[in-house]
């Protein structure tokens, strides 16, 4: 989706060896979703899949559309933005639930939890892409979202809840696959 949002948005070339990287890539992450069944397509999953599909579609659009502002400002300053915006917009929908919410019971763990989320996964996510924008196109920055089911593998190898076999060691090199052709190119383009 990036790749034809920045194509009509910024003009962004669409190379051949992209889109075949970008289909293997792909193929490695659904190996390994897939490997657990946990993608389930029907009637009463359909909402659900299409929220997926709109959250994919308007983070596809934020790619696109933050590049400019990130060639302008610092990312730390367009995350700063991004999140207040954020916060403003979401308020509405959770504040009864904050406000019922006795803080005092809940467990130091769950906080430390809740604060990992919110600065890695989240935070140093959200401001390497910034970063990333600054210097490669919007495209590019997306696909690094398929080493996110290889990351996951390793920290569940890492934490004794999972196990490794041939079809995750095939898929994982799949996905990061798309990242040598990627740094190839772009060292490349510079």
């Amino acid at each position: 989706m990036v790749m034809l949002i920045a194509y009509f948005v910024l003009s962004e070339h669409i190379k051949v060896i992209k889109i075949l990287g970008l289909v293997i890539s792909a193929s490695g992450a659904l190996v390994l979703i897939l490997s657990k069944g946990s993608l389930e397509i029907g009637q009463h999953h359909a909402l659900g899949n299409f929220m997926l599909f709109l959250n994919t579609l308007f983070y596809a659009f934020y790619l696109v559309v933050v590049k400019p502002v990130m060639l302008k400002y610092k990312p730390i300053t367009v995350m700063k933005g991004v999140f207040v915006v954020g916060l403003i917009s979401l308020l509405p929908f959770g504040i009864s639930d904050l406000a019922t919410t006795q803080l005092g019971i809940i467990p130091p763990m769950i906080y430390a939890s809740i604060i990992f989320v919110l600065l890695g996964p989240i935070f140093f996510a959200y401001l390497l892409n910034g970063w990333g924008l600054r210097y490669v196109q919007a495209s590019t920055v997306s696909i690094y979202i398929y080493s996110q089911p290889v990351i996951a593998a390793l920290v569940a190898l890492t934490a004794g809840t999972d196990t490794l076999y041939v079809k995750k060691i095939t898929a994982a090199a799949l996905v990061l696959q798309e990242f040598t052709w990627l740094v190839s190119d772009q060292m490349a383009g510079w």
